[in-house]
């Protein structure tokens, strides 16, 4: 099998939090939401936590968003996957 198709290995890390600078922009992109729709602001974190992580954003970070927004965590990945500008693994 030729080195293109092979799947490419890498580690996830057990835990991710935002930096403070990070977290107040996070704190403040939830603000913007009514009260009860804070989950809309999923996707500018998704965004946060990619610029943050290198380009890529891990299971823990989106553990950590749907914390944030206290929404069920396969919510959070569903969205990750759904968009391609969301990279899941390292580039």
């Amino acid at each position: 099998m030729s080195s293109l198709f092979k799947e490419r290995k890498f580690e996830q890390p057990k835990s991710f939090k935002f930096s403070a600078s990070n977290l107040k922009k996070a704190n403040e992109y939830i603000k913007k939401y009514p009260s009860g729709k804070q989950r809309s602001a999923v996707m500018p974190l998704l965004y946060l936590v990619q610029e943050q992580h290198d380009n890529w954003i891990p299971l823990a970070a989106m553990d950590y968003i749907a914390t944030l927004l206290e929404m069920p965590m396969i919510q959070v990945y569903e969205v990750a996957n759904f968009y391609t500008m969301f990279n899941k693994q390292p580039v």
